[in-house]
Parts: C-alpha cells; structure tokens; sequence
C-alpha cells in the first residue's frame, strides 16, 4: 500500500468514526425487539442459536476439512498471587472422602461448597 493510499484510508476511517450516528431510544428499543432471539425455539429452549446448527450443517462444514490437527484449549491454573491474578487458583480438601460434597456454584476459590454427611 502506498503512502497515498494509507493516508486516504486513514482519513476516510476517521471520518466514518466521527460520523457516528445517533439512534433515538424509540428505534433501539423496537430493534431490540425485532432482532431479539429469544423464544424463538420455544419457551423451554436451552440451546438460542445453537440450534441453528443442524446435522445438514456440520455434514458441510465437514466437507471443508482438508487437513486435521489438533489444538488444545485448555489453560493452567495460574497458583501464584500477581498484579493481574488476584485470586489464584486454590485446591483445599474441605470434607473427609467419604462425605457428600454439593457444590452449587464453582469459583477459583470455591467458597459455596458445602459438605453433607
């Protein structure tokens, strides 16, 4: 890209920017209602717009591979206190093996486990 041709781009992204155009509350609502998905599969529905990916489609996005590798998404637990880890991962033994353990909802700290004999 040449000089030129970057400075164009850059003033005319500019401008695009500072043109920002307003919407009025009455338009914002009314496409939030509109565009809104929800109770579109029914009342009950867990999946929203998952269920837009059905068998025919993964048959299709199948076809496409040409070549497999694979890749991990998992990441380690950060254990050590930094700036930007304010609450490392913590693993405590709270409750003897043979109790019950309900946890009802999962934190790095895990503070809402509670043990039931």
């Amino acid at each position: 890209m040449t000089r030129t041709a970057w400075v164009f781009s850059l003033t005319f992204a500019t401008a695009l920017l500072a043109a920002e155009p307003s919407i009025e509350k009455t338009t914002l609502d009314r496409w939030m209602h509109e565009l809104s998905n929800w109770g579109r599969w029914g009342k009950d529905d867990q999946l929203g717009t998952v269920n837009l990916i059905t068998p025919a489609k993964r048959l299709v996005a199948a076809a496409l591979i040409k070549e497999g590798f694979t890749v991990s998404l998992s990441s380690d637990a950060d254990t050590v206190k930094s700036a930007d880890n304010e609450f490392p991962f913590e693993q405590e033994m709270i409750a003897p093996a043979t109790t019950r353990i309900r946890c009802s909802a999962w934190t790095s700290t895990a503070p809402a486990i509670t043990a039931r004999s």
